[in-house]
């Protein structure tokens, strides 16, 4: 269980095979599933359907990025305002209180190298480093 692995297995996609308006939360909670978080894997079933507090798709995947923060970052990882020197961190950002986005970022000597996600919008009002 590790973020690394959670990098390793993202895809912009979900075992499901379904994609959905916004697929931020969807893809990236696939991937950390595969990085063997377990807890957030609600099963199979149908769409839309919550489990453990999460709307999840068919095969259990969370879906929304403000579930994801709330239920699952803040609950594993310390909340931060810059990021981390090294490493790799989960991240929420929010534009607005409709629109909400979450993904994975790498830093090495405290510059961004990478990021995996459907999008990175660092210019939103809100960012959040979870590590």
């Amino acid at each position: 269980m590790s973020l690394e692995a959670a990098w390793n297995s993202y895809e912009n996609k979900c075992v499901c095979e379904h994609r959905y308006d916004n697929n931020c939360a969807h893809f990236l909670s696939n991937a950390l599933i595969l990085g063997k978080f377990s807890i957030l894997d609600g099963g199979k079933g149908g769409n839309f359907r919550t489990v453990n507090d999460f709307c999840v798709c068919r095969s259990g995947r969370p879906v929304r990025a403000f579930e994801l923060r709330g239920m699952f970052f803040a609950k594993h990882w310390s909340l931060h305002s810059t990021p981390p020197r090294d490493g790799i961190c989960l991240v929420f950002q929010k534009k607005d209180e409709r629109v909400r986005h979450v993904l994975m970022k790498r830093y090495k000597d405290g510059k961004q190298i990478g990021f995996k996600g459907t999008g990175d919008f660092a210019e939103w009002p809100v960012e959040e480093f979870y590590y």
